[in-house]
């Protein structure tokens, strides 16, 4: 966790109308606020005049050093810079009202063309003409590392977003910021449960028989497996005691039926839990699909508000099927909701409007954004994104398994999704599907045959961290959030390895769930593979958790996180609830929604892990998807895990 490689604008940059990205050396990298300048502002761009080359600007906040608010600066850009405001005005990104930094130093010092430095989402330099007067030209030159080493003047500072920079800067003054150099991540060697004859299609870790440990599925066309976690670590095949007999490609567990006991849907088939001295699983005739050979996934989602898990199936050349559950027992129902009734891709499953239903987003294609309307039907969101769903020789069907998860920002879920080398980065944008995956540097170090992809905190520091099997036995990819809208890749930047102890992570995957098997706070994963192969990859992070004389600033912000479980119970609007962690403004600072892992027809538990970095009170924030909200007051602490377990609270639980 404490890396800092990223992509950096350079020389180039400044000559161009788009920023030139490259990855470094993070021990190249200058620090811009506490060393480096006198002065850090905020200005806010008032007027442009392009024919002049001049901005004139307000300051905004002073972060550092003797500016006052409201005070007018002017930056003229001069010589080949000039003709580039014209041309970042024609590109909108020089707009006014936007607010950008500006790093300044001391106009009494020795004339310096690297004086100032601006951010307009790529860095531009300059100098000091006089107080309130500002000039950018061209980098007259290298700086020097810590080694004596030359480097190119705007090595390593930044190349993200602009707000998220001002975010930073602003968190560095208040002394909370975080920006890792490293990934302080550490797993134990692979835990091999089980070799299946087939390949691994769909995955599940869920609390099947609800003594509160968390069980496992894996799905093969050759014969599906369920292996019960009887004791701590310890996993039983107990497929035939339970009553399985079906081989599938895919999974997905939840309360079904609303009776407090977990149901299982293999394949095209929901198996319901049954009690009758023990627990077991008993074949249904709740759903019926016409063409079950075709299925490529089937998943619990939440659909029409009432509180009852629904289904979406995908069909290999069949488009998408979406089946409302009755309000317990019985047959589901088809809804005819505008879904595509052609192609061959993967469901994306969240609410990504933030309306509170629950959207699709179908890899497939050009990519379908499919937002559901307040009738219950879906709409296809128009959008320009370039979406590619194709692998090898032009094969589809076979990448996209992305998951709505929460990037820049607590209060909304964006999209991240896999696509044969990379991922993007969809950022919502007041409602408007944007691709952002330039800002988000590391993240584009893909591999191949990117397939499925899950987010959990996993190096366990308050950021949401992506996990990606790619099919065709190619390594799996680990990507650490490294907050402000930029990824690392953790297998390059991390002290102890191999990071990965074992084939798992090497050998890629056809499925994948995330969750705290092991209960100790930390998410752990499920991964089922080509070869027939499952593993779980134990997360043994908390255990670098140690003080020490020689901690560098990130590894002592570390000891100070404190960890909060969070269980969520109830008769209804279990899936697709969405999980909050408030501090005492009330304002998120962590957030996992429940039953968004569909992934190639996978299940991850009702159970989140959440980590801060400021100890202290907060509101565990639990929104039901039939609109019911429960909120817990919880006060954490860095030596102890606080365990929380949320029940609805009224009228459904006393008859649940």
């Amino acid at each position: 966790m404490k890396c800092k490689r990223i992509f950096i604008c350079g020389l180039a940059a400044l000559l161009s109308t788009g920023a030139v990205q490259a990855v470094i050396n993070p021990a190249l990298q200058p620090d811009v606020y506490f060393t480096k300048y006198d002065n850090v502002l905020v200005l806010r761009l008032d007027e442009i005049d392009a024919d002049a080359g001049v901005l004139s600007c307000a300051v905004v906040e002073v972060l550092k050093g003797a500016y006052q608010p409201q005070e007018s600066i002017e930056i003229t850009f001069a010589g080949v810079m000039k003709s580039q405001v014209a041309e970042r005005v024609s590109a909108g990104v020089f707009e006014v009202g936007k607010a950008f930094p500006v790093f300044a130093g001391k106009p009494s010092r020795r004339k310096s063309k690297r004086q100032v430095r601006m951010y307009f989402d790529e860095f531009f330099v300059g100098e000091v003409l006089e107080p309130g007067r500002l000039q950018i030209g061209v980098s007259d030159g290298s700086e020097k590392d810590s080694e004596g080493r030359a480097v190119n003047t705007l090595a390593g500072i930044y190349c993200g977003m602009t707000g998220e920079l001002i975010q930073m800067l602003k968190d560095m003054a208040a002394g909370s910021d975080y920006y890792p150099r490293k990934a302080y991540v550490k797993f134990k060697p692979d835990m091999l449960i089980s070799q299946l004859q087939g390949s691994v299609e769909g995955a599940a870790m869920f609390d099947l028989n609800g003594d509160g440990m968390e069980d496992l599925v894996a799905c093969s066309p050759m014969g599906d497996r369920v292996f019960l976690q009887v004791e701590p670590m310890q996993f039983s095949d107990a497929t035939e005691k339970l009553g399985i007999t079906s081989a599938s490609v895919s999974c997905s567990a939840a309360d079904v039926d609303c009776d407090g006991l977990a149901d299982l849907m293999l394949g095209s088939t929901i198996y319901r839990g049954v009690f009758d001295q023990t627990y077991r699983l008993e074949k249904t005739d709740w759903l019926n699909v016409e063409n079950a050979a075709a299925l490529k996934s089937a998943s619990f989602v939440e659909l029409n508000g009432d509180g009852f898990p629904d289904v979406v199936i995908s069909y290999e050349g069949g488009g998408l099927q979406a089946l409302l559950n009755p309000g317990g027992a019985g047959e589901f129902a088809a809804l005819s909701a505008g879904l595509p009734d052609t192609g061959n891709g993967y469901i994306v499953a969240g609410d990504w409007n933030g309306d509170a239903r629950t959207d699709l987003f179908y890899s497939e294609g050009r990519g379908h954004f499919l937002v559901q309307d307040e009738n219950g039907g879906f709409q296809s969101l128009e959008h320009d994104i370039d979406f590619s769903f194709r692998t090898g020789v032009d094969e589809v069907g076979k990448t996209g398994a992305g998951i709505f998860m929460p990037t820049y920002r607590q209060d909304r879920m964006d999209l991240v999704v896999p696509i044969e080398k990379d991922w993007l980065i969809i950022e919502n944008r007041d409602g408007v599907p944007t691709d952002t995956t330039r800002y988000g540097n590391e993240i584009s170090e893909g591999s191949d045959y990117h397939l499925a992809t899950v987010y959990a905190d996993l190096n366990v520091d308050g950021y949401m961290d992506i996990y990606t099997v790619c099919d065709q036995r190619k390594e799996n990819r680990y990507i650490i959030n490294r907050g402000y809208g930029s990824y690392m890749h953790a297998k390059v930047h991390v002290d102890e390895k191999p990071l990965f102890k074992g084939p798992a992570h090497g050998s890629g995957g056809r499925s994948l769930a995330v969750g705290d098997v092991n209960d100790d706070g930390a998410p752990d994963l499920l991964i089922g593979n080509e070869s027939g192969q499952v593993f779980l990859i134990i997360n043994d992070t908390l255990s670098m958790r140690v003080e020490g004389e020689l901690l560098t600033k990130d590894e002592q912000r570390l000891l100070h996180v404190a960890l909060c479980s969070v269980r969520v119970l109830g008769p209804k609007g279990v899936v697709g609830a969405k999980v909050r962690l408030l501090d005492e403004s009330g304002n998120a600072v962590c957030r996992k929604d429940l039953g968004g892992n569909t992934a190639t027809g996978c299940s991850s538990p009702d159970t989140v892990c959440f980590a801060v970095r400021r100890p202290g009170k907060y509101t565990v924030n639990v929104e039901y998807a039939d609109g019911h909200v429960r909120n817990e007051d919880v006060e954490l602490i860095q030596t102890e895990r606080a365990s929380i377990v949320v029940e609805r609270g009224d009228a459904d639980d006393a008859a649940w």
